[in-house]
């Protein structure tokens, strides 16, 4: 199962800098609906969302007061744990699928 969530960040951080994305896992995607294809999308639309979010509390919290830094830090940190476990939700359905 990890080795799937790694690929899916590399996929969503793809799909973030606005790359094309291709199914590349034979496993996860075979057979699948386009329905169901879609919905993968959303998630990992969601996931590049979530990473962001972050990376926009992180670059805030570069220019910040001293005062309000922490809070910056602690708030993309709550984002990089949404994606993860977004991610973690998308590879648990993707691997029941496959069973």
């Amino acid at each position: 199962m990890w080795r799937g969530v790694r690929q899916l960040r590399l996929i969503a951080q793809r799909y973030a800098a606005g790359e094309t994305v291709e199914f590349e896992s034979r496993r996860s995607h075979r057979g699948a609906s386009s329905a169901q294809r879609r919905a993968w999308e959303g998630d990992m639309k969601i996931v590049a969302e979530y990473r962001e979010r972050a990376e926009e509390c992180r670059r805030m919290a570069n220019r910040a007061l001293p005062k309000h830094r922490n809070a910056l830090i602690k708030m993309a940190q709550v984002w990089e744990i949404l994606a993860r476990d977004r991610e973690k939700k998308i590879a648990k359905e993707a691997n029941n699928k496959i069973h």
